[in-house]
């Protein structure tokens, strides 16, 4: 976790590759904390749900690319 001056604010403990991200934040921000709700978050695809299980000021996450001309041939 970071700023926007990419100053390092928080590590987690180590978890098992196995664990997914979205599973190690609920560990270590459970939703009921209410700890991100006058943040704006930042987060990737993996953190599909953030929206409805946690408060925040904004929740930005991507949206998933359509698949190219290319890739839809390889595929």
């Amino acid at each position: 976790m970071k700023n926007d001056e990419n100053k390092i604010l928080y590590i987690s403990k180590l978890y098992s590759g196995k664990t997914h991200d979205y599973k190690m934040l609920k560990m270590e921000f459970p939703p009921e904390s209410d700890c991100f709700k006058h943040l704006e978050v930042d987060v990737d695809l993996g953190f599909q749900g953030i929206e409805k299980d946690y408060k925040a000021r904004k929740i930005n996450i991507p949206h998933k690319k359509k698949r190219g001309k290319k890739e839809k041939n390889t595929n």
